[in-house]
């Protein structure tokens, strides 16, 4: 009786299961990092809602007194402490290229305000804020990547996957950083 038959068959199996561990590994790994990134979501969405009336743009700007400027310079440094720690975070790998680069633009369009400039520039002595000052120092918001891995490890540490990009189009962000449908092709 010839068994080779069961050996391939089982070899195909082996290989099936294989896949499809990795493939479960690579979706624990993204849920992991999602669940990760909404906690900064969180903190951002925290520290937004306690911004003094004097830093948000959606209103004219107050007179300022000398407790509001406190105020202010404090939700500044603590605006200034989440940016670093999520530049620190997906310099260490925890975060997806896709949440850095909506990150990243949106950190940027701040910090590069001059008063949050100026405030980065105080901390240049003893070394904080470096990856900020980094960001900023490159001049173009798009270029900028703490991460310093290749796109094998970045892939195998599920921050990309080869899948997720293809036949997908990237949807333009607006100066005012408005998230706009893509273009619909015209006929």
């Amino acid at each position: 009786m010839n068994w080779e038959w069961i050996d391939r068959f089982a070899a195909v199996l082996t290989g099936l299961g294989v896949l499809f561990l990795v493939v479960q590994l690579r979706q624990s790994q993204r849920q992991r990092h999602r669940q990760f990134e909404d906690q900064f979501l969180q903190r951002y969405w925290t520290l937004l809602d306690s911004m003094p009336d004097r830093c948000d743009p959606m209103l004219d700007e107050a007179a300022p007194s000398q407790e509001m400027e406190m105020i202010e310079a404090k939700w500044m440094r603590t605006y200034l402490r989440l940016c670093e720690d999520q530049c620190d975070m997906r310099a260490a790998g925890w975060v997806t290229d896709e949440t850095w680069k909506l990150w990243w633009e949106g950190i940027h369009s701040v910090v590069s305000e001059e008063r949050f400039r100026n405030e980065i520039a105080r901390y240049e002595s003893n070394g904080l804020l470096s990856n900020l000052r980094r960001g900023l120092d490159r001049g173009d918001s798009n270029n900028f990547d703490p991460a310093e891995l290749t796109k094998p490890a970045r892939w195998w540490r599920g921050l990309f996957g080869l899948l997720d990009r293809i036949g997908r189009k990237e949807r333009p962000v607006a100066a005012d950083g408005v998230l706009r449908p893509p273009p619909q092709p015209t006929d």
